[in-house]
């Protein structure tokens, strides 16, 4: 029993010696690609510039976040573990997983010898980073498993060994790393001299292609978000002038931000309203509503106006047959600029007020409207009944 006890320690101290080795070594694989960039005449006789030094040390630095988030959820004993015991949690509420954290010994062995090796080898700025590095990755770690396990889906089997595991994953880390190194000599050898000439000003371009994208990346969302609260507000309102039940449903953002499918109830004397919400970040991406509870999400990738590939996903909702006095309402918010009734290749335009699965298909404003229409039909017939 006490053996048992101890396993999940062991594994993670033996993950965490794993993980710090490999990394160790990789390390050595990332100096060795930002040589490539700097090696020259000048740097044979007169060694490497402290630039290269920083360089180097901002490189490592941002792939030691990703290897310490990779060496995390790579402990799949501890994801099903952890999604056994959210089975009976109703949200994910950050000062409770903090103090899980903070009281998760598995967690601290993981720490615990990756700051001994760090003090050992590097310093002490290397030990408080791991320290940061590791709590941040272990949270986001359980954030991920909390939403697997909201999904419903079955938890996947731990197969094979612990250490196999991490070893594969090192073993990718060196093959990508590696990879970027052959491509940067092959580009060295032959483009340097254009690098020579425009280097600075590709440099600046490649800057500013890459701010930009993060900049449209970050307006898609803000704008998703600000849309999404318009809605709820307008929604709350609609809902106050017309005496119907409503409560603000939680993670409205992480819905949107995520893509997920949201599910709520708005209930008036006469009339209950079953919702589904579906968001769409990017408007350019179709929805196509299948039936039986399924729409699926088209993401297509194109080079310039050529059609690459596409990307697609399911998306699942659950909506009984409406009893009497009850309304079945699919909200899309924010609405994509088009959406299809019907499977891709044979599907019908669809419009708000289109139906499937009994329901009907509204935007968020079209919603807030449906609703007062819906009440005000329901005291018409409710004085005509006096």
């Amino acid at each position: 029993m006490k053996l048992q006890k101890l396993l999940p320690l062991g594994r993670s101290a033996l993950l965490s010696t794993i993980a710090f080795w490999g990394y160790y070594f990789i390390t050595t694989c990332i100096n060795g690609l930002v040589s490539i960039f700097y090696s020259n005449d000048d740097t044979e006789v007169n060694g490497y510039p402290d630039s290269y030094f920083t360089v180097c040390l901002v490189v490592a630095a941002i792939a030691f976040f990703f290897f310490c988030l990779d060496t995390c959820f790579a402990n799949f004993g501890k994801r099903a573990a952890y999604i056994e015991k959210s089975k009976e949690k109703e949200s994910f509420f950050f000062g409770k997983e903090l103090a899980s954290m903070l009281a998760d010994i598995e967690l601290w062995v993981l720490i615990a010898v990756f700051s001994f090796w760090n003090l050992i080898i590097f310093d002490v700025w290397a030990f408080l980073i791991t320290l940061a590095y590791l709590l941040v990755s272990d949270f986001f770690a359980r954030l991920n498993w909390f939403a697997y396990s909201r999904e419903g889906a079955k938890i996947p089997e731990s197969k094979g060994f612990t250490a196999v595991r991490m070893a594969i994953h090192v073993a990718i880390w060196f093959a990508v790393i590696g990879l970027l190194c052959v491509l940067s000599l092959i580009g060295r050898e032959l483009f340097g001299a254009i690098f020579a000439a425009v280097g600075v000003y590709l440099f600046v371009a490649l800057g500013a292609l890459v701010g930009l994208l993060v900049l449209l990346f970050i307006w898609r969302r803000i704008r998703a978000l600000s849309v999404q609260r318009r809605f709820f507000k307008k929604l709350a309102k609609a809902c106050r002038e017309n005496s119907v039940r409503y409560k603000e449903p939680k993670g409205i953002y992480k819905a949107v931000l995520r893509q997920q499918i949201m599910q709520f109830t708005l209930e008036h004397k006469n009339v209950r309203f079953n919702c589904v919400l579906i968001p769409t970040i990017l408007r350019k991406t179709p929805l196509y509503f299948l039936g039986k509870g399924e729409v699926k999400r088209v993401h297509t990738f194109y080079f310039f106006k050529i059609e690459l590939f596409s990307s697609e996903k399911i998306l699942k909702y659950q909506l009984e047959r409406p009893q009497k006095d009850e309304k079945n309402v699919i909200i899309l918010s924010p609405i994509p600029r088009e959406f299809f009734i019907g499977e891709r290749g044979n599907a019908a335009s669809g419009d708000f007020n289109s139906e499937v699965d009994k329901a009907l298909i509204y935007s968020g404003s079209e919603f807030c409207n449906y609703i007062e229409r819906v009440i005000s039909e329901n005291r018409v017939y409710d004085k005509e009944g006096k």
